[in-house]
């Protein structure tokens, strides 16, 4: 009697990128004037007269990071999607995406 290997069995492993379901990043930004203007000014000295490690923050810095990390969400995979609204007092507005394009944002 012979013995013979037991077959081998293969397992299906889904293939990429179809097995990673696609995903939707919603951001709601502060635009409130007033707060922007206080993260764009350098912070005030403490009561002992030291000052806080925290560099000024203004929006056109924030907006360019911003955009990079939007990029690489939609880049990291074609059916990823991305909606940003901008909210100020009282109101808000969808700033993306501006139409039905698809792809990277500029």
């Amino acid at each position: 009697m012979a013995v013979t290997a037991p077959a081998q069995q293969t397992a299906k492993v889904p293939e990429y990128p179809s097995s990673i379901p696609p995903s939707l990043l919603l951001l709601i930004l502060d635009l409130h004037p007033l707060s922007w203007s206080l993260l764009s000014q350098p912070a005030p000295p403490t009561a002992d007269g030291s000052k806080i490690a925290n560099a000024p923050l203004e929006l056109n810095g924030f907006l360019n990071v911003l955009m990079i990390f939007l990029n690489s969400v939609l880049a990291s995979s074609g059916s990823n999607q991305v909606v940003v609204y901008g909210a100020t007092s009282g109101r808000s507005y969808a700033c993306l995406p501006v139409s039905n394009r698809i792809g990277l944002i500029v």
